[in-house]
């Protein structure tokens, strides 16, 4: 086992030119538990999804006995413990044996580095988001052709922000294991909240799912801020850090505007409905309400450490409170509120980390039946245990069936709704779809462009004119 690291520590333009603060997700972190111990299961069971599910996959297991493939992952003890289940509960199927190795990030460039030294791996877990490079050197298998064979319907078996993580080119090259709602949600101390005597008042807790608008969001996270005698903050009411470029194209989508011309093939920061979003994102709550601040780490993070009372823009805390701090904090996730009252929430988001396998290793074939089982009911299932408390789930899954399984996510329990408000966000999510541009630079411009605002560096207009010739200058390149 590899010395814990902290999971999301991304330049937002890993291997762009552009910088970013780190951003990171949670704090205090310690090895889990397996939530799950691994099952060894005869060859004899075939995997199927829920009987009558439309677009069901149903995976056939080979008999691979003998076989190896070699298996990269992110070097980080919850993935690892997770890449260890399915590859023990995979050779339970096939006989084919997994060596599993972690690898730091960025994933990508090691497996380009890899191929350079003759060394690539059969199977990869990465993030959909950075599988460009991989797609533009030829170097993942196509896999629309094995998917439909095995009977799934890919625009309703995947969520739409997973599926379209890993497509390129109108082709799916990754199976997606999480879904992801980094800019749908925002997480609330619980406790605070029934302190104040506010749950009747203030979603989750008054039977709501989210926040009906940024007025709401933020009079709560005024009535949570915490001073001492003197009138210094000892606690800030929300927390936005981290997770910039996810929130502010989200807030742009939804009062309107755009970002992504197909036709043209260019991205506009510059727009009105862009710099209102940075208004809204970044500058209001620091500097007009005063009500959030750059403390130099994630939001999730910082309410791990009582810094913040809320934290908006992550995926649901509800496992990170319980299961990664010591004691454990009782944190709920309810819908991020949209920019205009009354209008749908429109959400965008990386896609979470899934599964490829490359054409160059000394496996393809058995790479290709790995991913087939982790696109089915099961496999997906066994993955989202990551992160889990006592024997449950503590991730959304990329695959919709799967985020309403009650034994992975009970329903009337902190973590079951917690994690079904997370499915629920996904539904309004979409992925970043920069046509075939890697993602990376532009959330790399953007997570710039709004730390910039939030330290008091630049007014959202400056910011996003300075985006805007970032991007710009990437496009070009890419």
């Amino acid at each position: 086992m590899s010395k814990l690291v902290t999971r999301r520590k991304f330049l937002g333009g890993a291997g762009a030119a552009v910088g970013t603060a780190v951003l990171v997700a949670c704090a205090k972190e310690k090895v889990l538990p397996t939530a799950v111990p691994p099952t060894a299961v005869p060859q004899t069971i075939k995997p199927t999804a829920t009987v009558g599910t439309p677009g069901v996959p149903v995976w056939v297991p080979p008999d691979l006995s003998g076989k190896e493939f070699l298996f990269w992952g992110l070097k980080y003890d919850p993935h690892i413990a997770t890449y260890e289940r399915l590859a023990k509960k995979f050779e339970g199927y096939t006989g084919a044996k997994a060596t599993v190795e972690p690898v730091d990030w960025p994933i990508e460039q090691k497996v380009i580095t890899g191929l350079a030294a003759g060394i690539i791996p059969d199977v990869a877990c990465i993030m959909g988001k950075q599988i460009s490079p991989l797609v533009t050197q030829g170097l993942l298998q196509e896999l629309d052709g094995s998917l439909k064979g095995m009977g799934a319907n890919l625009d309703t078996w995947f969520s739409p922000v997973a599926k379209d993580a890993y497509t390129r080119k109108g082709k799916m090259y990754g199976v997606p294991a999480e879904g992801n709602c980094t800019s749908g949600i925002v997480n609330v101390l619980l406790d605070e909240v029934k302190k104040l005597g506010l749950q009747s008042q203030w979603p989750p807790l008054n039977g709501k799912d989210g926040f009906a608008s940024f007025e709401d969001m933020w009079a709560l996270a005024k009535d949570m801020m915490l001073y001492d005698d003197a009138g210094n903050v000892l606690r800030w009411g929300l927390s936005g850090e981290g997770w910039y470029s996810n929130q502010f194209l989200g807030i742009l989508l939804t009062l309107g505007g755009q970002y992504y011309d197909p036709g043209t093939d260019k991205v506009t920061l510059t727009t009105p409905e862009a710099i209102e979003a940075m208004n809204l994102l970044a500058y209001k709550p620091v500097f007009e309400l005063k009500i959030d601040t750059q403390l130099g780490k994630g939001g999730q993070e910082n309410m791990n450490a009582n810094a913040a009372a809320m934290a908006a823009g992550n995926v649901t805390g509800t496992p990170t409170g319980l299961c990664m701090v010591d004691p454990p904090i009782n944190i709920d996730s309810c819908l991020y509120p949209p920019a205009i009252p009354g209008a749908t929430p429109k959400y965008v988001g990386e896609g979470g980390w899934g599964f490829v396998a490359t054409n160059q290793g000394k496996s393809p074939d058995v790479a290709l039946e790995f991913l087939k089982f982790v696109a089915t009911y099961e496999g997906n299932k066994e993955y989202c245990y990551i992160y889990g408390c006592g024997g449950k789930g503590g991730i959304v899954s990329g695959i919709n069936a799967v985020n309403t399984d009650k034994e992975l996510f009970p329903p009337g329990t902190l973590l079951g709704d917690s994690m079904a408000r997370g499915g629920k966000a996904q539904k309004f999510t979409t992925f970043y779809n920069v046509g075939d541009h890697n993602p990376s630079d532009l959330v790399g411009a953007l997570n710039a462009a709004t730390e910039a605002v939030r330290v008091g560096e630049l007014e959202p207009k400056e910011a996003l004119e300075q985006a805007q010739k970032q991007i710009d200058e990437a496009f070009q390149l890419s």
